[in-house]
C-alpha cells in the first residue's frame, strides 16, 4: 500500500519593589567625639551565574569526541576534548572520561565553547552506536535537532512544522509537542528526567523526531557517491558529514523546500532525496542515474520507516530498537534498491505498511548499550546476506569499529578503534536460525535452511586497557 500522507501541523517574570519610610524628631543629644570606624567585612563573592546545560545527545547522552570551531565552514579544530558521561559538554568538565587540549580539571574546564561551530564524534548510550552530529554556533546543544539548524538562514518555526513539533495554521500534526521548544537549546535528557509527566512525553516526542531525523540522513548518505551493496556496519551513523558532501546539506535542503509541510511522506520526501543526493557510482566507478520510479521507491521507504517509528517512543529499548534499525534494516534496503536500479522497487515498497516494518525491526529491541564505566567502547555490526549462503568473514571486519578511549579518567587520551576478538557466542535461542563456528580468524555464518529474517550471534573482545566486553552482530537473511 502507499504510504498515507500525514497531516502537517510562555512565562512572565513580575518584579515587585517595596519601600518604607518615616521621620520624627527630639532634642538633638549632645555631641561627643565619633568611635572609632569598624573594619569593612569583606564583600561575599558573587554566586557564579547559572550556566544552562550544554550537553551532546541523539536518542539518549552521547559520549566522545568534541571539536570546537570558529567557522561552520572549517574544520579548524581551536578546542578539541571529550565530554562528561552524562553527555555534559559544559559544566561537567571534571567528570569527562577523556581529555584532549583545554579539556579536563588541569585545563580550560570552566570555558563554556557552546557559542562555537561544534562537530561531534561520539557514542550513543543506548545501543553503543557511534554517530557524528554537528551544532551551529549558537546551539548549546549537539543533537540531530541542532544539525538542521547548521545552514545559516534557518527557521526554527518552519523547521519544527516541517518535522510536526508544531502545528501549521488549521492543520495539526500527530507528532505535535505540547510545549513549543528551542531546538538550540531544548535538552533532551534533563526534560526526560524531569519527574514531569508533560516534559516527558514532550521529551519522548522529540526522541522521536531525531530518530526520523536520523534515519533520512543515514539512508541519504548510505547511498550517495556508493550504490555498492553494503554487507557490515562499520560506517558511522553521521548527521552532517559525508564523503563530498557539504555539513549541513540536508539542513540546507529543508531551508530551501517552497513550501513548509510535513515532510513524512512519499511525495514530500522525493523532492529532499533528489536534492540530498550527489553522484552516484557503482561498484566499478561508473555514474549511475537513478530511474525516476527507483527514487520514488527510495523515498517512499525512508517515509515510511519514520512513520513507523511512531509518534513518541517512550520506552529506551524501543528507541534503540529503531536507531539499530536504520543500520540493520533502513540502510541495506535503500542500498539494494539503488544498486538494483530496477522499477519493481517501487512495486516492492508499494505493497509495504507501517506494520511490515515494525515487524522487520522487532528484533533489535535486544541490544548492548555503552559501557557505563570502562573506557572499552565495543559497536554492535550488522551484515547481509542471501538465504541458503553461507558466508566467510575476518574477525577483524567485527571488531574495526570497536572504539578505546585512551588516557584514563583524567589524562591526555584519543578515540580509535582497537580490540582483539575472544571468543564468540550463539544464544541457545538464536540456534535454530544460525551456526557460526571459528577457525583462528575466520568466521563462518551459516544461516538455517529456509530461514530468512533477523538473527544475531555475540562476541567477546578485549580493549587496550585489559577491559572485556560484549558486543552483538546482527545477521539479516535476505
Amino acid at each position: 500500500m502507499r504510504n498515507p500522507i500525514w497531516p502537517a501541523l510562555l512565562a512572565a517574570a513580575a518584579f515587585a519593589l517595596t519601600g518604607c519610610g518615616g521621620g520624627g524628631g527630639t532634642t538633638a543629644p549632645p555631641v561627643t567625639a565619633p568611635s572609632p570606624a569598624p573594619s569593612p567585612a569583606p564583600a561575599p563573592a558573587p554566586a557564579p551565574t547559572p550556566t544552562a546545560t550544554a550537553r551532546v545527545f541523539a536518542i539518549a547522552p552521547a559520549t566522545g569526541r568534541l571539536d570546537f570551531n570558529n567557522s561552520r565552514d572549517t574544520n579548524d579544530g581551536i578546542v578539541q576534548g571529550f565530554n562528561a558521561r552524562d553527555g555534559r559538554y559544559f559544566p561537567g568538565y571534571a567528570n569527562s572520561i577523556g581529555n584532549l587540549v583545554g579539556q579536563g580539571a588541569g585545563g580550560n574546564a570552566a570555558r563554556d565553547n557552546s557559542d562555537r561551530f561544534k562537530r561531534a564524534f561520539v557514542i550513543d548510550h543506548q545501543t553503543a552506536t557511534t554517530i557524528s552530529l554537528i551544532a551551529p554556533d549558537y546551539a548549546r546543544m549537539v543533537s540531530p535537532l541542532t544539525a538542521l539548524l547548521w545552514e545559516s538562514g534557518t527557521d526554527q518555526t518552519r523547521l519544527k512544522i516541517q518535522l510536526g513539533l508544531q502545528q501549521a495554521g488549521l492543520a495539526s500534526s500527530v507528532f505535535r509537542m505540547m510545549r513549543d521548544p528551542d531546538l538550540a537549546n531544548y535538552d533532551l535528557v534533563a526534560e526526560g528526567e524531569s519527574g514531569d509527566a508533560e516534559r516527558a512525553a514532550d521529551a519522548a516526542r522529540m526522541a522521536g523526531a531525531a530518530l526520523r531525523i536520523l534515519a533520512m540522513e543515514a539512508a541519504f548518505n548510505a547511498i550517495n557517491g556508493n550504490v555498492a551493496s553494503p554487507d557490515t556496519a562499520s560506517e558511522v551513523l553521521s548527521l552532517g558529514f559525508a564523503t563530498g558532501v557539504d555539513a549541513g546539506q540536508l539542513s540546507r535542503c529543508l531551508r530551501d523546500l517552497p513550501t513548509a509541510d510535513l515532510i513524512f511522506s512519499r511525495q514530500a520526501m522525493l523532492p529532499i532525496l533528489r536534492c540530498r543526493l550527489g553522484p552516484l557510482r557503482n561498484a566499478s566507478g561508473a555514474t549511475v542515474t537513478l530511474r525516476p520510479a527507483v527514487e520514488e521507491a527510495i523515498a517512499g521507504l525512508i517515509g515510511l520507516y519514520t512513520v513507523a517509528i511512531g509518534v513518541r517512543p517512550e520506552e529506551p529499548r524501543e528507541r534503540g530498537r529503531w536507531l539499530l534499525g536504520i543500520r540493520g534494516y533502513l540502510i541495506p534496503a535503500v542500498v539494494h534498491m539503488a544498486a538494483a536500479n530496477s522499477d519493481a522497487s517501487l512495486d516492492e515498497v508499494s505493497r509495504l505498511a507501517s506494520p511490515d516494518i515494525v515487524q522487520a525491526t522487532q528484533r533489535y529491541v535486544d541490544h548492548y548499550g555503552y559501557n557505563p564505566t570502562g573506557l572499552f567502547m565495543p559497536a554492535p555490526d550488522f551484515i547481509t546476506m542471501a538465504a541458503g549462503s553461507s558466508r566467510t568473514i575476518q574477525a577483524s571486519l567485527i571488531t574495526g569499529n570497536d572504539l578505546q578511549i585512551n588516557g584514563g579518567a583524567s589524562g591526555l587520551g584519543g578515540l580509535g578503534p582497537s580490540s582483539s576478538l575472544l571468543s564468540i557466542s550463539v544464544p541457545e535461542a538464536n540456534r535454530s536460525e544460525v551456526m557460526v563456528t571459528r577457525s583462528g580468524d575466520d568466521i563462518v555464518i551459516t544461516p538455517a535452511a529456509g530461514f530468512r529474517g533477523v538473527t544475531w550471534f555475540d562476541y567477546l573482545a578485549r580493549g587496550q586497557l585489559a577491559e572485556e566486553r560484549m558486543a552483538r552482530v546482527y545477521i539479516r537473511v535476505r
